[in-house]
Order: C-alpha cells, then sequence, then structure tokens
C-alpha cells in the first residue's frame, strides 16, 4: 500500500532526526560529525585558450569521435559543455 508505505519512509525520517537532535543535546558524535572528505586533489585541469583549442582539435581528430548521428539527437563538437 502506497499510503503505509510514504508513512513508514516519513517515520524513519523523523526517527533519524530525533536520533541527530538528540545525539547533538547529550553532545554524542553523529555519523555526520565522523564523516571526512578525503582530499582528491584537482580534479581537471586548468588550461589556456590555446591549450584548450589543442585539446578540442585532438579530440575531433580521435577516429572514435562522434559528429553526428544522421540527424537521430547526438550531436558532439568536441568541446565541453
Amino acid at each position: 500500500d502506497r499510503t503505509k508505505r510514504s508513512k513508514s519512509a516519513k517515520a524513519a525520517k523523523r526517527e533519524a532526526l530525533r536520533a541527530a537532535v538528540l545525539a547533538r543535546k547529550e553532545n554524542k558524535s553523529s555519523a555526520l560529525d565522523e564523516y571526512t572528505v578525503n582530499d582528491q586533489g584537482d580534479i581537471y585541469d586548468e588550461v589556456d585558450e590555446e591549450e584548450y583549442k589543442d585539446i578540442v582539435e585532438k579530440r575531433r581528430q580521435r577516429e572514435d569521435f562522434v559528429v553526428d548521428d544522421d540527424g537521430l539527437g547526438y550531436h558532439d563538437d568536441g568541446e565541453e559543455v
């Protein structure tokens, strides 16, 4: 029953919130307090305009590069969105 699932999901969220509030009041650590984000380093390269043009041109020259799929909806010009 959809109503029953909806209520149980709401009840679970409510209970999780209640536990977090109680943990904060009792000065206990929560899962959020214990979570750490590991530094992954740079996730993208910063390039100037000339380097970017070279990257795009190399993408366009690859054998598997798709420019158009005969009008079926896919188009790629090698540039970022």
